[in-house]
């Protein structure tokens, strides 16, 4: 007996930054003989042909998108019982009757109508065959996410399997409860993560890094021992050197910020490159965008960016540079130079404007 995969889907929910019916179409992907298709609940007839047509397989498993669930164990499980002897059977549970369906193919060939649905091919083939062979599974695998109250639901059910996850795996969640992952969110051993952080799709941290409270990490990798935050947004395309600081109130966009880099409160750093050892002072903004087009940032080795300053790209400040604090500076620095572009102060004793 061969099989294909029909996954019907009703909605374009997300679970864990994860389109639902992802989970299945995974999960069914490595039960089947052929790659699943997914087809809208209510498909025409016409969509459903070419999918019958274009299969080899002798049977059919349908499946919902609406059921993230699914274990690949449940279903080897309902595949193999009695396959070869019977023409229909269904997957249920204690709470909702079908979960999953397996259907010779010849029986789905009959329907008649102009549109196909999950319900009604299994309606269908109850008719056609009066007799349907029933295996249980369990009903929290079998929960279906249908409405946005079911969403918040399985949402609760995955944050908790992925938080689970981490803490096997040796991370340290000092409130688990309070830390948000995605699907893919990877933590190494050793990883301490404070209250109340955002893990969005495509992070990684190392070992020993510590995430502090109410940060927001996307598509991110970041280093052994760094540390992270509290109040930090590091965006995507960003990558954290081992033992770098990224402090309060500090945004990373689409920069690598090398071992030993600090950039520790209030501070843009965007498409830029920060060096090894560099220190970053608080106000200091890279001015990555003129309008139409980004620009990059080089910083270089040992250099210093005191506190207030502007970037404006493409610029390069070289290795053991210093820049003066308030400055803006559009042109390239030197190695081991200081470089100030501010207006001088200008003091005038018994001058007090008075308002007139």
């Amino acid at each position: 007996m061969s099989v294909a995969a029909a996954i019907f889907r009703n909605a374009n929910y997300e679970l864990a930054s994860r389109p639902v019916s992802d989970y299945i179409l995974e999960t069914a992907s490595r039960v089947t003989d052929e790659l699943p298709v997914v087809l809208e609940d209510v498909c025409a007839l016409t969509q459903w042909r070419a999918f019958l047509g274009a299969s080899k397989a002798s049977h059919i498993l349908l499946l919902e998108a609406s059921r993230p669930f699914l274990q690949v164990e449940t279903l080897k499980a309902f595949l193999s019982a009695d396959k070869k002897e019977q023409a229909f059977s269904v997957l249920i549970s204690g709470e909702d009757f079908h979960a999953a369906a397996l259907i010779d193919k010849e029986i789905l060939d009959k329907e008649k109508t102009d549109f196909v649905s999950f319900k009604g091919l299994i309606q269908s083939a109850i008719e056609e065959t009066g007799s349907v062979d029933e295996r249980e599974c369990d009903s929290q695998e079998a929960f279906a996410i249908e409405t946005s109250a079911q969403l918040a639901q399985a949402e609760a059910m995955m944050q908790k399997r992925l938080r689970e996850r981490a803490l096997q795996a040796g991370a340290c969640l000092q409130d688990p409860d309070s830390v948000t992952f995605s699907f893919d969110t990877v933590l190494e051993p050793g990883v301490i993560v404070e209250p109340n952080v955002v893990f969005a799709p495509g992070v990684r941290v190392a070992q020993g890094a510590r995430i502090r409270a109410f940060s927001y990490l996307e598509g991110a990798n970041i280093e052994a021992f760094a540390i992270i935050g509290p109040y930090a947004r590091v965006r995507p395309g960003t990558n954290i050197g081992a033992r770098a600081r990224i402090g309060n109130f500090v945004e990373v966009k689409q920069a690598n910020i090398e071992e030993d880099a600090k950039v520790n409160h209030l501070s843009y750093v965007g498409d830029a490159n920060v060096g090894k050892r560099a220190n970053i002072g608080a106000g200091t903004i890279t001015c990555n965008f003129d309008g139409k087009e980004k620009h990059k940032t080089n910083i270089g080795d040992d250099a210093f960016i005191g506190s207030n300053t502007s970037l404006v790209a493409p610029v390069r400040v070289g290795k053991g540079a210093t820049v003066g604090a308030g400055s803006t500076i559009t042109d390239d620095v030197g190695d081991e130079t200081l470089a100030i572009a501010r207006a001088r102060q200008s003091s005038k004793p018994g001058k007090k404007d008075k308002g007139n």
